[in-house]
């Protein structure tokens, strides 16, 4: 019993440490610039196709690598979401200072909007580096 308890301490004090030391190193990549650009859909046509390019940047001390960017959509993007990855592949090393720029695509569905309305994405979706091992 006595070992047991203190393979528990030791994964709990494991389990302390990975949180504070990953909350340290994972400051300093972020996302530095976004944009997208679209076509509005003419009628009947409802499909709106948005293209994105994202830049993220290493602003710390050493290497990074990053895994992916991931889009959040906020429930009016969400709901008009039709095709398309929210998470898009960067698999690089960035070096301090080094940024990468990933591009892609989404497709909304603008059914009942205003004629001649789109979907402004920018205020529906915000953007996380998924870093490795550190997200």
């Amino acid at each position: 019993m006595r070992r047991f308890a203190d393979a528990l301490f030791v994964l709990f004090l494991f389990a302390l440490l990975y949180n504070v030391v990953a909350g340290m190193l994972a400051h300093g990549v972020h996302i530095r610039h976004w944009s997208y650009s679209y076509e509005e859909p003419l009628p009947p046509e409802s499909m709106q196709r948005v293209a994105f390019e994202a830049t993220v940047v290493n602003e710390r001390r050493y290497p990074v690598f990053i895994f992916e960017l991931e889009a959040s959509f906020g429930d009016v993007a969400m709901d008009r979401f039709v095709q398309g990855e929210r998470r898009a592949p960067v698999r690089e090393w960035l070096e301090p200072g080094e940024e990468a720029v990933v591009r892609g695509e989404w497709v909304f569905d603008t059914a009942g909007l205003p004629e001649g309305d789109a979907l402004h994405v920018n205020d529906h979706v915000d953007w996380k580096a998924n870093k490795f091992p550190f997200n």
